[in-house]
């Protein structure tokens, strides 16, 4: 009697899968005619519209965090935390004792970090700015910390080899820089890198989406990261001038710390 209930639910679902699709297929086409520069801002965006809980944000370091943090930090460690986000892991390090200051590119995200800080009864600099800008590094530290795989949003390897390069330039002898990193557990779809390149070449925007970037709809817009195959991090470490001294991949990607080559 009511067979037509199941048939026009199945009818409706393939029709919403569909546009799902397209909708994903549409922001590959999006992200290809973005340049640099706004790829970069869009990707951005997503942090300012994350929204993170004050639980999440005073909840404290993730174990595995908690661990690499204990095995490599000194207690006298200057340290910026690159991509603090809300504040999550800057207010863990300070209330553990460490001196620490915070790097947000995410103009809302930055705000919120200062306003949880305050609320923490905590001060410290959060500055609003990109890693690849120099200007936006105060002075040297002796540790750069990536906070959780914002390395992997950084567009493109030769802007990535360029920023760690900068970082050198800037740690005190001795430093370290701690890089958590998305690894790449399976090829993307090829359909999406090819409708952004086709999209990229079009409108000249200057940039191609590499072999094992994501780039699709995500929950607050543009999606964008890059997965690293195996040794791939490593070689750009090594290019960059610095030497791998850990390397661990776990259930949430891989943690590692380099140094620069030649010093102690």
């Amino acid at each position: 009697m009511e067979q037509w209930r199941p048939a026009l639910f199945t009818v409706v679902q393939r029709l919403a899968r569909g546009l799902e699709l397209g909708a994903r297929g549409l922001m590959c086409l999006a992200a290809g005619v973005l340049r640099r520069d706004q790829l970069v801002r869009a990707i951005s965006q997503r942090w300012d519209d994350f929204g993170e809980p004050e639980p999440y944000v005073l909840s404290g370091l993730m174990p595995w965090e908690q661990e690499f943090y204990d095995r490599f930090l000194k207690p006298d460690d200057e340290i910026l935390i690159v991509g603090c986000g809300s504040g999550r892991d800057l207010i863990a390090l300070l209330r553990a004792g460490y001196r620490a200051e915070g790097l947000e590119v995410a103009t809302q995200a930055a705000a919120k970090a200062r306003a949880m800080l305050a609320k923490a009864g905590l001060s410290t600099r959060v500055t609003v700015g990109s890693i690849e800008d120099t200007s936006a590094m105060s002075r040297p530290f002796d540790v750069y910390i990536f906070s959780w795989f914002c390395y992997s949003y950084i567009p493109r390897r030769a802007d990535r080899v360029a920023m760690l390069r900068s970082v050198g330039e800037r740690l005190k002898p001795g430093g370290r820089v701690g890089i958590s990193y998305e690894t790449a557990e399976e090829a993307p779809p090829p359909v999406s890198l090819a409708l952004t390149r086709l999209a990229a070449t079009i409108s000249r925007s200057g940039w191609r989406p590499e072999p094992t970037d994501v780039i699709g709809l995500g929950t607050r817009g543009l999606h964008y990261e890059h997965q690293f195959a195996p040794g791939e991090f490593e070689a750009e470490a090594r290019e960059a001038g610095f030497q791998v001294i850990f390397h661990q991949v776990n259930q949430q990607g891989a943690a590692v710390l380099v140094r620069e080559n030649g010093r102690p």
